[in-house]
């Protein structure tokens, strides 16, 4: 990680570094480190488990637990998450509200922005997954020009 950090100053390259609270715990001062350099530091989990494999209960203990490990050990609280699984069980949107996370980078399947229609989950959820969508295939299929609900805390999108 010192090479890393040393390359990101070279550069001016504030970064973001996901990391599971467990990784942090075994690595004293690390994420401390990336702090200090100017780094964000976000939530991925407790110790990398897959989310859509517990119950909502579970889910959250080990969510509030990461947070409040990485606020302990970083010295700032995480506004942003990286499910440790990249996907969303049916309670990963509440849990990541109620820890009041400003954004989420779970869902990489594109390059253009995506938002989590908040009403849509509770009702599709229980199929397969979660639908998410990019601004653009929003504001193609919603006419009213503003998105249901959005994890980003960029605002709804528009047409």
């Amino acid at each position: 990680m010192p090479r890393i950090l040393k390359l990101l100053e070279r550069f001016q390259a504030p970064s973001t570094f996901f990391v599971p609270a467990v990784s942090a715990l075994l690595h004293d001062g690390e994420v401390k480190s990336y702090v200090d350099a100017g780094h964000e530091v976000a939530l991925h989990g407790w110790i990398h488990e897959r989310n859509t494999q517990l119950p909502p209960e579970a889910e959250r203990d080990l969510a509030f637990r990461g947070a409040d490990t990485l606020e302990r050990l970083a010295g700032a609280r995480p506004v942003g998450i990286r499910t440790p699984s990249w996907d969303f069980s049916a309670a990963t949107l509440r849990i990541i509200r109620e820890l009041g996370l400003r954004y989420d980078s779970s869902l990489m399947a594109d390059d253009d922005c995506y938002e989590i229609l908040a009403e849509l989950l509770e009702h599709i959820a229980s199929h397969e997954g979660v639908w998410f969508a990019t601004h653009a295939q929003i504001a193609a299929e919603i006419s009213c020009g503003s998105a249901l609900g959005s994890v980003s805390g960029r605002g709804p999108a528009t047409p």
